[in-house]
């Protein structure tokens, strides 16, 4: 199923074809592009939900690199990501821990306080870098009404 990142074993896949080469190389054609958009998404999200202190941001030097999912921590993600979805906005809890997977069992009793609080915390909000300035702001705007409720 879709967005279910739980693995059981430990796998690998170096699939790579002549076709996924050709539309690799069409696609680094677009990347300057695309990481300037990612950027601008960046700096409109942290701007118009910068002013909401339950919503953490992780600090990003635009500077020296691009943020590609635009990952926000919260107390309540489920709760935002529910309220989201009832808008028409699809969001994405973020990946839980490395090493609390069924494929890491040996290391299932290691702690990582840090990554585990993480890790309950994190959404990842719509980042395409096809989205229009209107819709990241419907996103915010979604986002405000959630935090005032």
């Amino acid at each position: 199923r879709a967005g279910i990142d739980i693995h059981e074993e430990i796998g690998y896949n170096f699939k790579f074809t002549d076709l996924l080469a050709v539309i690799g190389c069409e696609q680094i054609k677009k990347l300057e592009d695309r990481v300037k958009r990612k950027k601008e998404i960046y700096s409109l999200y942290e701007k118009e939900l910068g002013g909401i202190k339950e919503i953490e941001f992780v600090p990003v030097d635009l500077s020296r690199t691009a943020p590609w999912f635009m990952d926000i921590y919260i107390n309540n993600p489920d709760e935002l990501q529910s309220f989201l979805k009832e808008h028409k906005i699809g969001s994405r809890l973020v990946y839980p821990p490395m090493h609390s997977q069924k494929a890491y069992s040996e290391y299932n009793s290691l702690q990582f306080p840090v990554t585990e609080y993480y890790s309950t915390r994190g959404l990842w909000l719509p980042s395409s870098s096809n989205l229009s300035d209107e819709k990241i702001k419907y996103i915010c705007d979604t986002i405000k009404k959630f935090y005032t409720r």
